[in-house]
C-alpha cells in the first residue's frame, strides 16, 4: 500500500449550511451588544459616584468628576468599537 504524499489533500469535508437562518442580522446584534454594554458602563458609574467609599472620600475629592469623565471615555471608545470593529481586521 503506498504512503502518501506529505502536504497532498487526503479527503475534503463539506460543511453543509445552516438548516435555521440566523436570528438577528449581525448589525443588529452588534447594536444590541453595545446597548447592555453601555447599560453595564452606567451602573458602574453609577455604582462609583454614589456609593460612600470613606477611604477615597479622604484621598480623591473629585471622585465625582474623574468617575464622569472615566465613564463618558469609555462610553465614547465603546460607541467607536461598535462602529468600526470590522475595520480593525486586516
Amino acid at each position: 500500500m503506498p504512503t502518501p504524499l506529505v502536504g497532498a489533500p487526503t479527503e475534503v469535508l463539506e460543511v453543509a449550511e445552516p438548516a435555521v437562518a440566523p436570528r438577528f442580522s449581525p448589525v443588529v446584534r452588534r447594536w444590541g451588544r453595545f446597548g447592555v454594554r453601555l447599560l453595564l458602563l452606567l451602573a458602574c458609574g453609577w455604582a462609583a459616584a454614589s456609593l460612600p467609599l470613606p477611604l477615597l472620600d479622604e484621598w480623591l475629592p473629585l471622585r465625582g468628576l474623574l468617575t464622569t469623565v472615566l465613564t463618558v471615555v469609555l462610553a465614547g471608545k465603546l460607541l467607536f468599537d461598535t462602529l468600526f470593529y470590522d475595520r480593525f481586521w486586516p
